[in-house]
């Protein structure tokens, strides 16, 4: 039943009831946690589930608080030092970043790492993963100084690590987009100027421009 309610989602979609394309995702969720509520391997993706749904339709209070039943569920279920916990610690930390709570994301990704570190065998290449991550949120947000030494730790796991030096080229080998700025579709993006638009389209022209530039080693431009 859960595909066909994927399917009836996706229909909802089309129709622009959001309403109801909600409710099919919430119901799911809702009868794995009823049905298998002590089975956190199938407990935990359901409730993933349901916060990337909250994160599609932009609800963010909703998708963090998807995250924070993960990371109870774990503790009640397992202990409060399970390594389970650490998806959902990084979905909740990329949740609160996209709501512009730095301080919380930031705490929640070294709750994670913490957890890692000191679990039984911890895993150098997922220490450096969320390294990753943070140096990311530090980029964002500004924090520069943060950010580089961040990644230096992480760069650094992965060249020492044998077997984390394969990743090595996945993280460093390129550049990544950590930020997705859209352009509006008017400019200046702008109350008056939207209404400008509806009232006279006529009085706007549409177009592009290309742009290129050199980065220096620290990521800024040249």
């Amino acid at each position: 039943q859960m595909k066909i309610r994927d399917g009836l989602t996706e229909s909802y979609v089309g129709l622009g009831d959001m309403r109801k394309a909600g409710f099919q995702q919430q119901v799911q969720a809702m009868i794995i946690r009823q049905e298998h509520g002590d089975n956190l391997e199938l407990v935990i993706p359901a409730v993933f589930k349901l916060a990337e749904w909250y994160q599609r339709t932009n609800q963010p209070e909703k998708e963090q608080r998807q995250y924070t039943i993960a990371v109870n569920a774990v503790r009640q279920l397992d202990s409060q030092n399970s390594t389970l916990q650490i998806d959902a610690l990084r979905g909740l930390a990329a949740a609160y970043m996209r709501s512009a709570n730095q301080a919380t994301s930031i705490r929640l990704l070294k709750q994670a790492i913490r957890i890692n570190e000191a679990s039984p065998e911890p895993d150098p290449v997922l220490t450096a993963d969320i390294l990753i991550e943070l140096g990311d949120n530090y980029s964002i947000f500004g924090s520069m100084r943060d950010a580089r030494r961040v990644y230096k730790s992480a760069w650094q796991i992965l060249s020492e690590e044998d077997e984390a030096k394969k990743h090595h080229d996945n993280y460093f080998g390129s550049p990544v987009g950590i930020r997705a700025e859209y352009l509006p579709d008017v400019h200046p993006s702008r109350s008056k100027t939207r209404q400008q638009l509806r009232e006279d389209p006529d009085a706007f022209s549409s177009g592009y421009v290309s742009v290129s530039y050199d980065i220096n080693e620290n990521g800024r431009e040249k």
